[in-house]
C-alpha cells in the first residue's frame, strides 16, 4: 500500500439557503467529512486536497483502481428551478515516495552527474550545478530502473501551494449514481452529477499519473 495525495474538484448547482454538502470516501475510508461545496463555477471549483491509502503499483503493472463514493448530504428539490445538485468535475493525484515527500520528476541531467560521498550520500559531481530545487531520489520498488541500471532520478519536491495539478488528472468513471447502475459510463466531459444521495466512482491511476510532471 502507498499514500497518495488526491485533489477532488466539485461545484454545486445551488438551490435553497444552504451550500451543497458532501462526504467522500476512498476504498471505504472517509477522506472528506461533511464539507460544503460553495463554488457554482465548473471552471473554478471547490477543491479538497486529502491523503488516501491506495494500492501501490508494481513494476510489471500498468495501473490500479480505487473505489470512491461521493455522498451528497443535503439534497434539496422543489421543482426544476429549485434543484440543488453537486457535480464532481475531476480527481487528481500524486504518490508519496519512500522518504515521505512528494516529487515531480525533472528531465535527466547529463550522465553521470551525481556520485556517492564517503557517507554514501548522493552529491553532484564536480562541474555539475544542480537545477533549482533539484535533488536525487531513490527509485521506489514500483519504478523501472533507468538507463545504465541507475536506481535514482532527478526530481523536485512539490510545493502544493503553487502546484499545477492539471498534468495529474486521473480517469474517473461513474459506476452507479444514486443507486442507479450507469453501466460504467460517466456524464459528459467526464463530470459526474449527483442529484439525490451518492455516486460510486471508479478512479484509475497509473504510474505516470501520479509521479511524473
Amino acid at each position: 500500500m502507498a499514500t497518495y495525495k488526491l485533489k477532488f474538484d466539485l461545484y454545486q448547482e445551488a438551490a435553497g439557503d444552504d451550500a451543497a454538502n458532501v462526504t467522500i470516501s476512498v476504498n471505504g475510508t472517509d477522506v472528506v467529512s461533511a464539507q460544503d461545496v460553495t463554488s457554482t463555477d465548473a471552471n473554478s471549483p471547490t477543491s479538497f486536497v486529502v491523503d488516501a491509502v491506495m494500492e501501490d503499483i508494481g513494476q510489471n503493472e500498468d495501473s490500479h483502481t480505487a473505489d470512491v463514493v461521493v455522498t451528497f448530504n443535503n439534497q434539496y428539490y422543489v421543482d426544476s428551478e429549485n434543484d440543488r445538485n453537486v457535480v464532481l468535475t475531476g480527481v487528481s493525484g500524486v504518490v508519496r515516495y519512500d522518504d515521505g515527500n512528494y516529487y515531480t520528476r525533472l528531465s535527466a541531467p547529463p550522465y553521470p552527474s551525481y556520485e556517492r560521498d564517503a557517507d554514501n550520500n548522493l552529491v553532484p559531481k564536480a562541474g555539475y550545478t544542480p537545477r533549482d530545487g533539484e535533488v536525487r531520489v531513490v527509485r521506489p520498488s514500483w519504478m523501472v530502473a533507468g538507463p545504465n541500471g541507475v536506481t535514482t532520478f532527478s526530481a523536485k519536491a512539490i510545493d502544493f501551494g503553487s502546484f499545477d495539478w492539471s498534468d495529474h488528472r486521473l480517469d474517473i468513471i461513474a459506476t452507479s449514481i444514486d443507486g442507479h447502475d450507469v453501466s460504467g459510463s460517466a456524464e459528459a466531459n467526464g463530470y459526474v452529477k449527483i442529484w439525490e444521495t451518492s455516486a460510486n466512482v471508479t478512479v484509475t491511476y497509473a504510474r505516470g499519473d501520479v509521479s511524473v510532471s
